[in-house]
């Protein structure tokens, strides 16, 4: 040929073995039109060099054999014409020859021993190419192959392999066996998938437009660290897995059981991982790997993950749009976190068995149900604004810390005995069960808007501040509380409760106890609360039933000299199935108390050594204790109880009961018992004697009845008129002095001398008529101007 554009033709038959077409330029554009059909197993060879079109027409039905094993530079374009052409291609020895099929060539496309050449594999479904024998030593053998149709059967052996796509979304599958070569280059401008055998395989990505899909066919460990691909689609079941950094795993097994691991030379390393199998069962994905540092793990199907194998260096995300589970998660030491707070599906984390340091961010805005396991570190679980469940282990030596956000949230945290909590939720009417926080444990509970449950039941010697938000709130304690206790609720707006007891218990030894904004109490029957606790408070009380009791301590957490403790404004349930129909208020020994009853049917037992003040104002028939000694006088020691309210009237119009040790009875003495002894500083010549009604009213008459002028006197004057009669130990008589009453009662006795006696004061009380007996203290004796004793 010449250094022309020169074109030979040739009928089908005239191109054979023998033939020499060649031409010494390079730089011409040559054509040889040749049609074939020589089926022979080794086609025709003939000899042809540096033609720029080697156009083939193929006329057999049969498939096209040609040999290049004596040609070299040419470009052979392939057609196959025949109606029944099967389709396949083979050319022999390519060497450095470049193939273009076209799309007649649509089934097996065999290119043997390769050298150096581009392929244009036209509508090609199979290619197989094995690479021939380069001519420099050293030197690869590469192959640059165009694929127009999605290739379902592919081999080779050349070296350097690149393959492009004409259009978007063409896929080649490899024949089961690795068929890369010494490295993969994807390049041009298409999207494209690769899929096959490709563990520890080079894989380059050169796409200028475009994304490249390598989809690992492995199964067993593989390392795909040397793969540049937008995205690893993993096919098969994975036992480890060898990854570089920031590299996009998909999952389209059902099986992947992998500890992750950073390739040689990796460190710090991002690790993306996508589900995209409907049933995919993943036994386990460890990246505790020490050079794995972020696991991107993406939900786009249900994802489940048995374990999920965590270290200090690793931060977990997880996103996507699919229910998340996370069976177990484990580690081995260092704080290690989860954020799912952008994944849009339900969030599951069922157990975490790692004893460090654990954060664990729940979805923002999908259910998220997260349980977390026993620990001595500290743990922290953030929900968003779904009705979330958190159930919290016990951190016996750190913080559980959880805040659930908005939504119908649950937290359960009986686990939690000793630890310590700090629990917040946000609004919408949430239940938190600290159930189990005892003698140590340390809870502080903050709630937003919303009806709250909160569960307290256990706690003793332990630490709650509990802070509600707007709503209806309701706490719980069932335990008694210790010295300490540190107790404290504001129940924030609405109309917020205190549950003291599912059985009897005492609250008034706590160190610390607070209320604010709290306007009801529920307290099971026979509990006892501290005078302080109460003090002052309006608050709606309930109890578990009808008629029950309620228990009121005065206690002295401060040592004082003296204590007023006002429960009048207290409101109780009048319902006959939870009201408390009476209330014991028990005073403090040698500490002068000032007790104002309740509205309620009081017995109220003001102690010894000091004076006392009783205000029974509010109302109800209340019984007034007075033990042997606890009320006495003297003109220069004062311990006398004075009650203020006390009515002296039926049961029905408010009656009241002084209620001795020593039962009462009405006392009587001599009649006109001379009583001028009494007289301070006297003569003995006046004449003054007292009488006592057969009722017990205590008077005297005579013209110096006006000496006897001081509260000593008159307690001289009972006590020998007692002494004078049929005196008994519980002998009790009263009279009026100076504008109030006073009941004197014989609480020992000898024979007529009075050994012990007490002395009441009835602030503002006259006109009394008499003392009526009431053992039973049913209040059924009261009467007008009648002191009921017993």
């Amino acid at each position: 040929m010449t250094t022309g554009d020169d074109t030979v033709t040739g009928t089908v038959g005239t191109l054979n073995s023998n033939d020499i077409i060649q031409d010494k330029s390079t730089t011409d554009n040559d054509t040889l039109n040749a049609s074939i059909n020589d089926t022979t197993a080794t086609g025709i060879k003939p000899t042809l060099k540096n033609i720029e079109n080697v156009n083939l027409t193929w006329t057999s039905n049969a498939g096209l054999e040609f040999n290049a094993v004596n040609s070299t530079g040419n470009t052979f374009n392939l057609t196959g014409t025949a109606l029944a052409f099967s389709g396949d291609a083979t050319i022999d020895e390519v060497g450095t020859n470049d193939v273009n099929a076209d799309s007649t060539i649509s089934g097996t496309l065999n290119l043997i021993k390769v050298v150096n050449s581009t392929v244009d594999a036209g509508a090609a479904t199979t290619i197989t190419m094995t690479a021939g024998t380069a001519t420099t030593v050293g030197q690869k053998t590469t192959a640059d192959v165009t694929v127009n149709n999605n290739v379902t059967g592919f081999t080779n052996t050349v070296e350097n392999l690149t393959l492009r796509a004409s259009e978007d979304g063409l896929k080649v599958t490899d024949n089961g066996a690795s068929a890369i070569g010494d490295q993969l280059t994807v390049a041009g401008d298409k999207s494209f998938t690769y899929k096959g055998i490709v563990d520890k395989e080079k894989i380059v990505n050169e796409l200028t437009a475009g994304t490249l899909t390598v989809q690992a066919d492995d199964a067993g460990a593989i390392d795909v660290s040397k793969i540049d691909a937008d995205v690893i689609e993993l096919m098969g079941v994975h036992t480890g897995t060898t990854v570089a950094d920031n590299q996009n795993i998909l999952l389209k097994t059902a099986t992947f059981n992998s500890a992750i691991v950073a390739a040689d030379g990796v460190t710090n390393a991002t690790v993306n991982i996508k589900n995209q199998h409907t049933a995919a069962a993943i036994t386990k994905i460890d990246v505790s790997d020490s050079d794995i540092a972020t696991l991107n793990l993406e939900a786009d199907e249900i994802t489940t993950v048995s374990v999920l194998q965590l270290a200090a260096q690793n931060n977990v995300n997880i996103t996507g749009d699919s229910k998340t589970t996370i069976t177990a998660m484990t580690g081995t030491t260092g704080a290690v976190s989860i954020d799912a707070s952008k994944l849009t599906g339900e969030f599951v984390v069922t157990s975490t068995t790692v004893n460090v340091a654990t954060g664990i961010v729940g979805s923002s805005t999908a259910k998220n149900t997260i349980t977390t396991g026993a620990t001595t570190a500290n743990v922290t679980v953030i929900t968003g604004s779904a009705d979330d469940t958190i159930t919290g282990g016990n951190t016996t030596a750190g913080t559980l810390t959880i805040n659930a956000g908005d939504g119908k949230n649950t937290v359960d945290a009986k686990a939690l005995t000793t630890g310590t909590a700090k629990i917040t939720t946000g609004s919408g009417n949430d239940t938190i069960d600290l159930s189990k926080l005892t003698t140590t444990g340390k809870a502080t509970v903050t709630s937003g808007a919303g009806d709250d449950t909160i569960d307290l039941s256990a706690l003793a010697g332990g630490k709650a501040t509990i802070t509600a938000g707007a709503g209806d709130d309701k706490v719980t304690v069932d335990a008694a509380f210790t010295a300490a206790t540190e107790f404290k609720y504001d129940g924030g707006t609405g109309t917020d409760t205190l549950v003291v007891g599912t059985a009897a218990i005492d609250l008034k030894d706590a160190k610390i106890f607070e209320l604010t904004s709290v306007e009801n109490l529920t307290i099971f029957n026979g509990s006892t609360l501290a005078g302080w606790q109460l003090d002052g408070k309006s608050y709606e009380i309930k109890s578990d039933g009808n008629n029950k009791t309620l228990k009121i301590s005065i206690e002295n957490p401060n040592n004082a000299a003296a204590i007023t403790t006002d429960l009048s404004k207290l409101a109780f349930s009048t319902s006959t199935t939870s009201n408390f129909s009476s209330v014991e208020i028990t005073g403090k020994d040698n500490v002068a108390d000032t007790i104002y009853g309740t509205k309620m049917n009081d017995t109220i037992d003001a102690g010894s050594g000091a004076k006392d003040v009783i205000n029974i104002s509010a109302g109800g028939n209340n019984i007034i204790l007075i033990n042997a000694g606890d009320s006495t006088y003297t003109s220069t020691v004062d311990r006398m109880d004075a009650i203020t309210g006390f009515h002296a009237v039926t049961k029905a119009n408010g009656a009241d009961l002084l209620k001795f040790t020593t039962a009462g009875a009405i006392g009587n003495g001599a009649a006109d018992t001379d009583v001028k002894g009494a007289i301070t500083n006297g003569t003995g010549l006046e004449s003054v004697v007292a009488n006592i009604s057969t009722s017990g009213i205590l008077s005297i008459s005579g013209k110096d009845a006006g000496a006897i002028d001081t509260l000593a006197e008159w307690m001289v004057v009972a006590e020998t008129v007692l002494e004078d009669g049929s005196l008994v130990a519980g002998a009790t008589t009263a009279f009026q002095f100076s504008g109030n009453t006073y009941v004197y009662h014989v609480s020992a006795a000898a024979t007529n001398a009075v050994t012990t006696a007490e002395i009441i004061q009835l602030v503002g009380v006259t006109g009394v008529a008499g003392l009526a007996l009431d053992g039973n203290a049913d209040f059924a004796e009261g009467a007008a101007n009648t002191i009921l004793i017993g």
